[in-house]
């Protein structure tokens, strides 16, 4: 969060930015607070040599295979990605006990992990829980469906998401960070329409923190991650008897709201949300998500 905590751009005058303009800036502040796996302590070089050589490789085969359209969702997820992050931080949009990490290029690409959410628990240090989150604004049923049958095919497994480069603040010194190496953890998808995005990302830009900091949005992040992990836990008691990683999805969401409660607002996000209600990615992930649960009734 060094970079949120240190940028000082004026908003007087500011007119409506374009996309181009916001992934910019955007794109300044992922490079500047990833994971970077070059700068971790105890990390061995020559696995972080072939793991940044295939980043570069799958950068420059997307530079060359990608239709525009590609590139300009890869714009508009950079944006969303550092808007959560950091109003999860600086606004408390999932409440005082949530922190964030944008992880690093390897495990955007490898793993499609965009950022990590860290759950607090006072006095449990190193036991906090973690999410992995993967950003979208599609509502296509094809692409939803891609992204979340993924999800169940690992809970059957009793699999859950791994990040190779994994760090924890240094109890020390809270400008450092120690590496954990590989670990493993639920993965949530949380999913906006574009133009809700698009307009999101005018308010960052022109640093509209009030606007911003109080946006319904924040509820449809809330209520999105909340049910995913209901339903989460419901299949993986079902399907296997994986109780193990049911009780991972169970504790994080009893974190999440136990979060949400010590907000100004109660974090009510069952009626928070509403003014997004018909947010057709919000409509999607939810119209998947009762699917699931219908089929195992």
């Amino acid at each position: 969060m060094v970079y949120f905590e240190r940028r000082g751009f004026s908003p007087h005058g500011v007119e409506k930015v374009n996309i181009d303009k916001t992934y910019k800036l955007a794109k300044e502040v992922v490079e500047a607070d990833r994971i970077d796996p070059k700068k971790l302590k105890n990390c061995d070089e020559q696995m972080v040599n072939r793991d940044m050589q295939y980043v570069r490789d799958r950068e420059a085969q997307f530079e060359m295979e990608s239709r525009p359209e590609a590139r300009e969702d890869k714009k508009m997820a950079t944006i969303m990605e550092v808007i959560i992050n950091e109003q999860v931080e600086l606004n408390d949009w999932l409440g005082p006990n949530a922190e964030t990490v944008i992880s690093s290029q390897y495990d955007d690409i490898a793993n499609g992990v965009d950022g990590i959410i860290r759950l607090q628990r006072e006095g449990e240090g190193d036991t906090d829980l973690c999410l992995a989150v993967d950003v979208t604004f599609s509502s296509d049923s094809t692409h939803i469906r891609g992204k979340f049958n993924k999800i169940f095919e690992n809970i059957e497994k009793g699999e859950l998401t791994e990040i190779k480069y994994f760090t924890v603040p240094n109890p020390e010194d809270v400008h450092e960070y120690e590496y954990k190496g590989s670990v493993k953890m639920p993965r949530v998808v949380i999913g906006i329409e574009r133009q809700i995005v698009e307009k999101l990302g005018d308010l960052w830009f022109k640093k509209n923190r009030k606007e911003l900091g109080g946006h319904p949005v924040q509820h449809v992040i809330a209520k999105e991650i909340l049910d995913q992990l209901a339903v989460y836990d419901q299949y993986a008691r079902s399907h296997g008897n994986r109780n193990d990683i049911a009780t991972v999805y169970r504790r994080a969401s009893g974190i999440i709201e136990g979060s949400l409660k010590e907000k100004e607002d109660g974090g009510d996000y069952m009626n928070g949300f509403k003014p997004l209600k018909n947010d057709r990615v919000l409509g999607a992930i939810t119209m998947y998500l009762d699917d699931v649960v219908t089929a195992m009734r």
